[in-house]
């Protein structure tokens, strides 16, 4: 029984459809009546025109940008993918044919400031632009993290602060970080880019997050390819590292036979078809996982859910004040990439021994193609009871089990280990989980055992900021922050939105004390739909149609219902607010832009101010019946324990989107 209802607020202003109205490869057949209804007269195409570059068209993008002198040298390419088109006006992208196939470039030179965005034209086999980046920096280059791993290593100052220690040099390994807050740097060029590095002690152990080497600060000015170095004095270093990796399972091979292949999944280049279901797939060397093309079956007839969905940006803010942690606020997506950190699955552990798996190819910094193979999974699983009922009187017991359609992706940056696990379902819904494990983030103490614990107080010198995981080691306490961009096409390109929110009723309209309402509120503007998640009353947001309604009068509509998620709770002038301001708030909506793709802007790294308050601030625009990007944060305020030392067990933080209008009926009882 569907017990929201659609108040008159929503009715007002109906838009109807226009006959010659087309959606990317689809086209609408409309009425005029009272309450439109749209029929989709054909399916999504084979191919999309946000397709990853192909293996050959990897390889012309790189020739062309080798023949105008941008890779070579002390040039890299920093990222290189699909040139995503504008969409059409009816908010769709456009027939994967009518538009010409275009690559996009990122350029940094590692022995000066320039950087630059590229457009290749792969049909004209040209360069089409070349421009200047004049804010921020791209994401850190591996060449340059692996340069600054060997300077800093190699450093003087480093190794005499080591063997102070009694330390040996050369079971030091550094890890370069991007440089974070600045602030309390002087005397650098700004202009210029910086690695910094954390320095641990790798000996008799692959992990090296058991042993931190406390008080010895590096920065690596990666334009001079000169390190800066100080020494706040020594720490105890713990005694042992735990070396978990022994205990770790190994990949199982597929059974004699297995082809790749699932009688119940159907996939073509990089379309799924699954149980009504239809969508796309790809690894995007930013962003990793991104699906796009969504599309769910009503009577018989595809029509569009989303066009895109993907992570726009995570932000990783570690709570110590301390002048050697402060800084530590990961952007993982726009300081490091996604997609090129992609892992290898390893089969019959991160997914079924006969589940399917896809490859991922990407451009290296130099030009050559670099392949992951299982970077992407691909299986359907038991979902079990869909639904159930039991009739006393007759003795009737009803019941129906079913399936889930899962896709998942692993990635590591530095110490972490995320997943993206999607997860479509037979009832019309999507699951979304973000998945944490790997390895707490330790800093080196004195500390042997908890202090809070001692006097069960919440504040304890030595550890106030953290947890003792094990002798001399203390796990900080951190967030993260996952913004998702939803670019929604609800049976069209053009939508609404409503927040729906439960509140108490009037005293004088609820005499027995049982009554609530359920209150619906358009959405007319960017600046209005700037919100909170608020448990305490359910707020959701529904994403419709006005354009199109069902035989009951429904707009066809998906709900965006939130999971468990945090506040960020750093200090309202922390420079993680100045370089992602959309940390404030949970949910956004904007007018789809198409340079829009990340929630800090494109370049967060040495840069702030930018993305979408910003964005709002200046224009503010319609979202009734607009093509629309919802942005949604989930947070995760990770406050660490012994049981995930030396390696975290799983977490999970998500959302569900599920039909709300888009059906008539309960679809698992036609």
């Amino acid at each position: 029984m569907r017990f929201y209802f659609v108040s008159p607020l929503l009715l007002a202003g109906l838009l109807g459809c226009s006959d010659s109205a087309k959606l990317h490869s689809t086209s609408f057949a409309c009425t005029d009546s009272e309450q439109p209804t749209c029929e989709f007269q054909s399916e999504p195409s084979t191919q999309h025109v946000l397709d990853p570059l192909t293996p050959d068209e990897l390889k012309l993008a790189v020739d062309i940008l080798k023949q105008a002198g941008l890779v070579g040298g002390t040039s890299y390419i920093q990222l290189l993918s699909t040139l995503e088109p504008d969409k059409a006006s009816e908010g769709m992208y456009p027939k994967f044919d009518s538009v010409p196939r275009k690559a996009f470039a990122i350029i940094v030179n590692t022995s000066n400031t320039d950087k630059f965005e590229c457009v290749i034209d792969l049909e004209k086999k040209q360069l089409e632009s070349k421009t200047a980046i004049t804010s921020g920096q791209p994401a850190l280059l591996f060449v340059e993290q692996i340069n600054a791993k060997k300077a800093i290593a190699a450093d003087e100052r480093v190794i005499k602060a080591l063997r102070d220690r009694g330390l040996d040099p050369k079971y030091v390994y550094v890890e370069p970080w991007a440089a974070g807050d600045l602030s309390l740097e002087q005397d650098i060029d700004r202009t210029h880019r910086f690695i910094r590095g954390t320095i641990y002690y790798r000996q008799d152990s692959i992990n090296p997050y058991a042993r931190p080497i406390e008080g010895i600060s590096t920065l690596y000015d990666v334009t001079m390819g000169k390190v800066s170095v100080r020494d706040a004095g020594q720490t105890p270093l713990h005694p042992k590292a735990h070396d978990f990796f022994k205990q770790s399972q190994k990949a199982v091979p597929p059974p004699d036979g297995f082809t790749n292949t699932h009688p119940n999944i159907k996939v073509s280049g990089q379309q799924v078809e699954w149980r009504g279901w239809k969508l796309r797939f790809q690894v995007h060397p930013r962003e990793g996982l991104v699906l796009y093309d969504i599309w769910r079956q009503d009577k018989g007839v595809y029509k569009p859910v989303l066009e895109r969905a993907s992570l726009s940006e995570m932000i990783v803010p570690y709570a110590d004040p301390d002048d050697q942690w402060f800084w530590k606020s990961a952007f993982d997506q726009g300081e490091y990439g996604i997609g090129t950190n992609t892992d290898s699955l390893m089969r019959g552990v991160h997914f079924p021994v006969t589940g399917l798996a896809f490859p991922a190819n990407f451009s290296s910094e130099t030009g050559e193609l670099s392949t992951i193979d299982n970077a992407v999974a691909i299986f359907e699983k038991d979902a079990f009871t869909l639904w159930s009922h039991y009739d006393w009187d007759t003795n009737t017991q009803s019941a129906r089990a079913g399936k889930e359609l899962v896709i998942v992706s692993f990635f590591t940056v530095g110490n972490y280990d995320y997943g993206f696990q999607w997860t479509f379902k037979e009832d019309g819904s999507i699951d979304f989980q973000q998945l944490l494990t790997g390895v707490l983030l330790t800093k080196g103490s004195k500390i042997k055992k908890c202090g809070r614990c001692e006097n069960l107080s919440l504040f304890s010198i030595g550890d106030q900021f953290g947890t003792v995981v094990d002798e001399k080691l203390i796990a900080i306490a951190h967030q993260h922050h996952f913004n998702m961009r939803l670019d929604f096409a609800v049976a069209g390109g053009k939508n609404s939105v409503a927040e729906i929110t439960l509140n108490k009723a009037d005293p004088s309209d609820n005499t027995h004390g049982n009554a609530f309402l359920i209150s619906e509120r358009a959405l007319h503007t960017e600046k209005e739909s700037v919100s909170k998640v608020v448990h305490n009353q359910a707020k959701h947001w529904w994403i419709y149609n006005r354009g199109v309604k069902n035989s009951l009068g429904h707009f066809a509509g998906f709900l965006l219902e939130p999971g468990r998620t945090s506040d960020y709770y750093g200090a309202e002038g922390a420079s993680v607010l100045e370089r992602a301001p959309f940390l404030e708030n949970n949910f956004y909506v904007t007018k789809f832009h198409p340079r829009e793709m990340h929630a800090a802007g494109d370049y967060p790294n040495q840069s702030g101010n930018d993305g979408i308050p910003i964005w709002i601030s200046k224009r503010d625009a319609s979202i009734q019946q607009q093509d629309l990007v919802v942005w949604y944060t989930l947070g995760v305020t990770h406050l660490p324990c012994a049981e995930e030392w030396p390696v975290m067990t799983l977490h999970r933080a998500g959302f569900t989107i599920r039909p709300m209008g888009f059906h008539e009926q309960n679809l698992l009882v036609e």
